[in-house]
């Protein structure tokens, strides 16, 4: 019901010759913290991405609303930086190839040209992601630092900042986000690896205190904490619903780590990719309304 209604408001808004500003959502997080995939489980689909080498381009990824389209209708937009004729045409290929595709079109070194992609569904809002690769926020002055950065800055944009629980730069984290978002009301943090860090909690005040962060981690209003399924255990899922079973088995396994310690259950509402998706798709919802 959300998306039929989304499509008639927006369908309405065009029919007036209006011009409707699309919500974009930008990922950023430190190296190997799993930002590519909460970009997938936002989606709903695994990208099917290489095992190997580090994301060098920034990658648009734009969602729309489409409801002839029951699964996913993907298309890689015209690449500059491809060689032979595919320089200059849009490629339509299966959600399944979408991961080769996108490793076929990564670069050795960062590049600031980005990759651009269409992924038209009948169950989305239109909205982009823009997915960053990794950024070190020790080098602040670096080429792909100051992309980030220049991303972040339009205060019309969301921001996700992606870092995991073994991540001892938290404190430089913070410092970083606040040059684009001084008083951290635009930023949304998402900790990922939380199954590691369930682990280590002994009694309900050792779990209590890491997620009210005071344990290290920048202590950011909207926060959530997600447990990543493996790289290699996502490239072996083949569809949307194996995908979200794996979902709810890793946020299950996280809640009932808590429950052992008896965890202030308040904090429940911060805890699963559901949780984060919910709050985007509200905080997106409200930004048509306006």
């Amino acid at each position: 019901a959300l998306y039929d209604a989304f499509y008639k408001i927006f369908r309405i808004g065009r029919s007036l010759n209006t011009q409707i500003d699309i919500p974009e959502v930008v990922v950023v997080g430190t190296p190997s913290s799993g930002k590519s995939s909460i970009v997938e489980l936002l989606i709903g689909y695994p990208f099917k991405r290489s095992l190997s080498g580090h994301q060098n381009r920034a990658i648009f990824i734009t969602l729309i609303n489409n409801p002839s389209c029951s699964s996913p209708k993907i298309t890689i937009k015209r690449d500059p930086l491809m060689s032979g004729p595919n320089k200059y045409k849009d490629k339509q290929i299966q959600i399944s190839q979408l991961g080769n595709e996108l490793s076929s079109r990564n670069t050795e070194t960062f590049n600031e040209e980005p990759i651009y992609v269409d992924i038209e569904l009948d169950h989305v809002i239109n909205m982009v992601f823009i997915d960053c690769p990794g950024v070190s926020v020790e080098e602040t002055s670096s080429p792909l630092s100051s992309m980030c950065l220049s991303y972040c800055s339009d205060p019309s944009r969301f921001i996700l900042f992606v870092t995991d629980t073994t991540d001892r730069s938290n404190m430089r984290s913070l410092e970083w986000i606040k040059t684009f978002d001084p008083d951290l009301s635009l930023t949304t943090l998402v900790v990922t690896r939380f199954h590691d860090r369930c682990k280590t909690f002994s009694d309900f005040e050792s779990a209590n205190s890491f997620l009210k962060g005071r344990d290290g981690f920048a202590s950011i209003e909207s926060t959530f904490f997600v447990t990543v399924p493996r790289r290699g255990i996502m490239i072996n899922l083949n569809d949307k619903e194996d995908f979200g079973i794996k979902l709810w088995q890793s946020k299950w396994r996280d809640l009932n780590s808590l429950e052992a310690v008896q965890y202030d259950k308040r904090f429940e509402s911060k805890i699963g990719i559901d949780m984060l998706r919910r709050s985007l798709l509200t905080n997106v919802w409200k930004s048509y309304h306006k």
